[in-house]
């Protein structure tokens, strides 16, 4: 689930988020970009530029990339957590992915539907 899904669960109390004080936590990252031969790039620009505006940022009430907006209430900066930087070295790794995926099904048994991504 990804962190920004998780804020509303959060607000209402029915979820508490921890930061493990030992082991990096994977924080999954959010990209944009625009395609050389999209149909309309302005628009694509315009929401872009949207998006990444200060205004609409601090309205999301999760972490930002921008410096210039806090982070949700009753955290920290992300920067300020032991946090694992090396996303994409970790998702193309099968071992260290499998292994996860054991230690998670450790917690919370095995999938009870076993569609989606491959």
């Amino acid at each position: 689930m990804p962190l920004r899904a998780v804020w509303p669960f959060k607000r209402e109390g029915k979820l508490e988020i921890v930061w493990s004080p030992v082991d990096e936590t994977p924080v999954f990252t959010l990209t944009g970009g625009i395609f050389k031969d999209a149909p309309h790039p302005n628009a694509a620009k315009l929401y872009l530029t949207w998006f990444l505006a200060r205004e609409q940022q601090s309205r999301l009430g999760s972490f930002s990339s921008r410096v210039d907006v806090q982070p949700p209430e009753g955290f920290q900066p992300l920067a300020s957590y032991k946090i694992a930087n090396n996303y994409r070295e970790f998702m193309t790794n099968d071992k260290l992915v499998a292994d996860l995926r054991k230690r998670f099904e450790g917690y919370t048994g095995p999938p009870a539907k076993k569609g989606g991504v491959r």
